[in-house]
């Protein structure tokens, strides 16, 4: 990236010398082009210890990082009360808005896979994808195991968790 930097540099030198008259410097030029690279190091890498002077006088210090590694949350499967069963639902979409499609399992407290589902249901964005995910899974599961989720609960997990009571009804 310090090429076209330093070229940049010596571009807007020469339109100067041209266009407005100064003087051609070339170590004025030679600083301009090493602020340049400074600033783009540092907007690189926000985070290093060195200030833009420091890059300026002392270049070979800039140090290369690699990105730190992204982390991901560590979710695993977590035992349920005896009788309660859970659904993990999801909905997605190919473009946003695009054609959406649901779906998920419904887990026993073992774990065990008691049904699955999916679901095309048209065009949409992906929230409102993941809302009527939401709403569907209920619907579809109830008809399978009616008897099973009147006598327990269900508890329900969606990527997107903020859900307002009053958008579910505009969706469901």
């Amino acid at each position: 990236m310090a090429f076209p930097e330093i070229l940049c540099a010596i571009w807007l030198g020469r339109n100067d010398a041209c266009f407005n008259g100064k003087l051609w410097d070339s170590h004025h030029f030679l600083d301009m082009a090493k602020l340049h690279v400074a600033w783009w190091a540092h907007a690189k890498r926000p985070h290093s210890n060195l200030s833009i002077q420091d890059l300026v006088r002392f270049p070979n210090a800039i140090i290369v990082l690699s990105k730190p590694l992204k982390t991901k949350p560590d979710f695993k499967w977590q035992i349920l009360p005896s009788g309660v069963l859970k659904c993990n639902i999801d909905g997605t979409s190919s473009g946003n808005p695009g054609e959406v499609g649901i779906g998920g399992p419904l887990r026993d407290e073992n774990g065990d896979v008691l049904l699955l589902f999916s679901l095309s249901i048209g065009i949409m964005d992906a929230n409102s994808a993941e809302f009527k995910a939401l709403c569907k899974a209920p619907q579809m599961f109830a008809n399978e195991v009616a008897k099973s989720l009147a006598k327990s609960g269900v508890c329900g997990d969606v990527d997107f968790i903020r859900i307002t009571s009053v958008y579910l009804v505009e969706v469901c």
